[in-house]
C-alpha cells in the first residue's frame, strides 16, 4: 500500500490536486501560529514547500542481472587449459567472481576465465561465476570440465643390440602420454614376467637369445602403443669387448667440453682408442681393467659442428667399434637483430653490414639517418661476432677486443660517459674476449678464462653485480659468487640475464616477470636455477627465457601473455617447462620481445608467441600462437636464426639472409616502406659466404 500512496502523490488527479492545495494552506497557517504550542523561538519552523523547495534525488534501482550465456561444460586434453565465459547484462557495470567446486578463485574477476594447465586429477572440476551489479548477485549454473587422457606415444624406439654371450643386454624406450604409464616388455611376442619399466635388461645373454626380438607395450587409460621390435645379436666370441651404443646426437654450446662415455662388455683387460671422424685421436688410447671408458673433448667451436666420435676396443679374442655420436654446435649467428635495427657479418669477418633504425647512431655509419638497405660499416678490424641491443651495437674483433656504438644513455658503450656515438669505438681495458651479448641498454663480454664482464643499465640488477646501480665501465659479473665461473655463453633479455656454465648449469640474474622458485622477482647477483641441467643454448626475451639442452629439447619459463613460452596456453610459468613434451629436437633458438623461434634438427623453422607485426611469418592474421608452428613460406636449409624486438633474421646454408616481421624503421633491409612483412623475404644483395 505504501507504493500506491507514493504513486498518487507523484501523479495526482484533479480532486487530488485540490486536496493537496488545501492541505498546504492549512500547514502554512499552523506554521505561522507556532505550530499550536510553545510559541516564540522555541517553535518548529516548517520546511519550505512549493516550486522552490529542494528535492532529494532518489537513486535509480539497477535493472536485474540477465545471464544470456552461462559457462558451458568442456572437455580438454590432459595438459591443456580450459576457457570458460559468461555473458551477462544489467543497467550498471557488472563484477565477476569465479569459483571452483564452491571455492573462490583468487584473481579470477573477468567475464572469461582461463584455468591453469589441467591434469587428469582435475577431471570433474565444477566452475561457476557470481555476477553482481552492486545491489544484487546471481550465481550461474555450474560448468563441469572433463579432462581426457592422452594416449601413449613412443618418442624413442628400442635399438637392436649386439652383445657378447654372457653379457647384459639393455633395451630402453621413451614414451609420452597421460600418467600413469605402464610398460610390458615382450620377447618374440610373449610377455616377460616382471619386465614392466621403461628399460629392460637381460642379465646374461645365452646362445638361445641370439636373434630374439624385443618390444614393449605402453599403456594408460587412453590406449596402448606398441614399439618397434629390436633384435638381439650375439657376438661371435664370448670375450670380444663390445661398447654400448652412444647417444646419436649431442647439442653443444661453443666453448663447452663434452664428456663421452660408454660401458664395454667382454673379457678384461682390453685396449681402446677413441676416434674422431673415424681417425684415431692422439693421446686418447690405453688399456682398461674397468668396463667404463670416458673421453673429454676440447672446448668446441663452430668448426666442430657435425664432428663424430666413436670408440674402438680389442682384446685377445677380437675387436669391435661402438656406434658414433655426432656433435651439433649451437651456432653463433653472423646476423644480429636489435630493437629495430639489423646487422650481418661476412664469413671472413671483414665486412659488416647494418640497416634499419639509426636515430641513436646504432648502425655505426657516422650519422643518425636510418637505412632501408644493408650498408657497409667502416672503421673496424676483422670481426668474429656481433650483438645488437635495443639501440646500441657491439662487435667482437678477431684479436679479442670489443667495439661499441649507438645509444649510451645508461653507459652501454662502456667508455665512462653517457654520450652516444655514431661511429665504432674500442671499449678500453677489455681484451681476451671470446663472446659478447647485448640487452636493453647493457653489454656483456665473456673472456677466455670463463669470467664475465658487464656494463650499462642495471636498475633491475641485470648486470649481476650485486647492486642496482648503472655501470659506465666494464665490471666483473658475479664477483661475490663462488661458483660463478667457467661461463661459456650469455643471453641478455629486457630486464634479466642468463649465463651458461661449462657443465651445463644455468645462472639467472636481474628482474623477472614471474617469481623464481624462491618467490623473489629480482636477483642482482647470479642465482643457480634448479630443475634445469645439461643445457647447451640460451635465449632471453622480455620477462621470459628459453633453453636448449644437449638432447635438443626446448625449455621455457617466465611471462606468457602472448603464448611466447610455446606451451599451448598463456599461463605464466615460474619454473622451466618442456616445450612440446620434448618432441621438437632443435639445434637453435631465439627470443624476441614476446615471440620465439626454434630451428629443428630436421624440419621447418618453428615460431610462436605474438604475431601483431608478422613476426611469426605465418602469412596472415595477427592472433598470437601459443605453440610452435611452421612459417608460411619457409626458407631453404638454415644455418642460424635471430630475433629482434618484433622482427627476425635467418641465414641459409648458401649464405643468403631472409627477414620478416616489423619494418617501420627499415629493419628488414628490403628497401621498402611497408610497415611489416608476414612471410620471409630475402634481403637483396647480401651473401655472408
Amino acid at each position: 500500500m505504501h507504493h500506491h500512496a507514493l504513486d498518487a502523490t507523484r501523479f495526482p488527479t484533479t480532486r487530488g490536486r485540490l486536496a493537496l492545495v488545501a492541505a498546504a494552506a492549512l500547514f502554512l497557517l499552523l506554521a505561522a501560529c507556532g505550530g499550536g504550542g510553545g510559541g516564540g523561538d522555541g517553535g518548529v519552523t516548517a520546511p519550505p514547500v512549493g516550486p522552490g523547495a529542494p528535492v532529494t534525488p532518489v537513486a535509480p534501482t539497477p535493472a536485474p542481472i540477465t545471464i544470456t550465456s552461462a559457462p558451458a561444460n568442456q572437455s580438454v586434453s590432459d595438459g591443456q587449459s580450459a576457457r570458460l565465459q559468461v555473458v551477462a547484462t544489467s543497467s550498471v557495470p557488472l563484477t565477476y567472481q569465479w569459483q571452483r567446486d564452491g571455492t573462490t578463485i583468487v584473481g579470477a574477476n573477468d567475464a572469461a576465465y582461463v584455468t591453469p594447465v589441467l591434469t587428469l586429477a582435475d577431471s570433474g572440476a565444477r566452475f561457476a561465476v557470481l555476477v553482481s551489479n552492486g545491489s544484487a548477485s546471481d550465481l550461474t549454473a555450474v560448468a563441469t570440465v572433463t579432462v581426457q587422457p592422452l594416449a601413449p606415444r613412443l618418442t624413442e624406439q628400442p635399438s637392436s643390440l649386439t652383445v657378447a654371450a654372457g653379457g647384459p643386454a639393455s633395451f630402453a624406450v621413451r614414451a609420452v602420454g597421460s600418467l600413469p604409464l605402464s610398460y610390458q616388455w615382450q620377447r618374440d611376442g610373449v610377455d616377460i614376467a616382471g619386465a614392466q619399466a621403461a628399460t629392460y635388461t637381460l642379465p646374461a645373454a645365452g646362445a638361445a637369445d641370439g636373434g630374439a626380438r624385443y618390444r614393449v607395450l605402453v599403456r594408460n587409460a587412453a590406449g596402448v602403443a606398441t614399439s618397434e621390435a629390436a633384435t638381439l645379436t650375439l657376438a661371435a666370441s664370448t670375450a670380444v669387448p663390445l661398447p654400448t651404443p652412444l647417444e646419436k646426437r649431442v647439442m653443444v654450446a661453443a666453448g663447452q667440453r663434452v664428456v663421452i662415455s660408454t660401458q664395454v662388455a667382454g673379457a678384461l683387460p682390453f685396449s681402446y682408442q677413441w676416434l674422431r671422424n673415424g681417425q684415431p685421436i692422439a693421446g686418447a688410447a690405453g688399456s682398461s681393467n674397468s668396463a667404463l671408458v670416458q673421453f673429454t673433448t676440447a672446448a668446441q667451436t663452430a668448426a666442430d659442428d657435425g664432428t663424430s666420435y666413436a670408440l674402438a676396443v680389442n682384446n685377445a679374442d677380437g675387436a669391435s667399434t661402438s656406434t658414433t655420436t655426432t656433435l651439433s654446435i649451437v651456432d653463433v649467428p653472423r646476423v644480429a637483430a636489435g630493437g629495430a635495427h639489423s646487422l650481418a657479418l661476412s664469413a671472413d669477418g671483414r665486412t659488416l653490414w647494418a640497416w634499419g633504425d639509426n636515430r641513436q647512431g646504432q648502425l655505426g655509419l657516422g650519422d643518425t639517418s636510418s637505412r632501408g638497405l644493408p650498408t657497409v660499416v667502416g672503421g673496424l678490424p676483422t670481426l668474429q661476432a656481433i650483438a645488437a641491443g635495443a639501440d646500441h651495437t657491439l662487435a667482437l674483433a678477431a684479436d679479442g677486443s670489443v667495439w661499441a656504438w649507438g645509444s649510451n644513455r645508461a653507459g652501454a658503450l662502456g667508455d665512462g660517459s653517457l654520450n652516444g656515438r655514431a661511429l665504432p669505438q674500442r671499449v678500453n681495458g677489455v681484451g681476451g674476449v671470446i663472446a659478447i651479448a647485448a640487452g636493453n641498454g647493457r653489454s656483456f663480454a665473456l673472456r677466455a678464462d670463463g669470467s664475465l664482464l658487464g656494463w650499462g643499465e642495471n636498475s633491475s640488477g641485470a648486470l649481476g653485480l650485486g647492486t642496482t646501480v648503472n655501470m659506465l665501465v666494464p665490471a666483473p659479473v658475479g664477483r661475490n659468487i663462488a661458483d660463478f665461473d667457467s661461463i661459456v655463453s650469455v643471453a641478455a633479455g629486457a630486464r634479466h640475464t642468463l649465463a651458461l656454465r661449462s657443465d651445463g648449469e644455468v645462472f639467472s640474474f636481474g628482474e623477472v616477470a614471474v617469481p623464481l622458485a624462491d618467490g623473489v622477482t629480482m636477483h642482482p647477483s647470479p642465482v643457480l636455477l634448479n630443475g634445469l641441467h645439461a643445457v647447451a643454448g640460451l635465449a632471453a626475451g622480455d620477462g621470459y627465457s628459453l633453453a636448449l639442452d644437449i638432447g635438443g629439447r626446448l625449455w621455457a619459463w617466465g611471462r606468457n601473455g602472448s603464448g611466447q613460452l610455446g606451451l599451448g596456453h598463456t599461463v605464466a610459468s615460474a619454473t622451466p617447462t618442456l616445450i612440446g613434451q620434448g618432441t621438437l629436437p632443435s639445434k637453435g633458438l631465439a627470443a624476441g620481445d614476446d615471440f620465439a623461434l626454434a630451428l629443428p634438427v630436421n624440419g621447418a623453422l618453428q615460431a610462436w608467441g605474438a604475431a601483431d607485426d608478422g613476426q611469426l611469418g605465418s602469412g596472415t592474421g595477427t592472433a598470437p600462437r601459443p605453440q610452435p608452428g611452421a612459417l608460411a613460406a619457409v626458407p631453404g636449409a638454415l644455418r642460424s636464426i635471430v630475433a629482434g624486438g618484433s622482427h627476425s633474421l635467418a641465414v641459409q646454408v648458401d649464405g643468403s639472409v631472409h627477414a620478416w616481421g616489423a619494418n617501420a624503421a627499415g629493419q628488414l633491409g628490403i628497401g621498402s616502406s611497408e610497415l611489416r612483412r608476414t612471410e620471409p623475404v630475402q634481403v637483396p644483395g647480401l651473401n655472408l659466404n
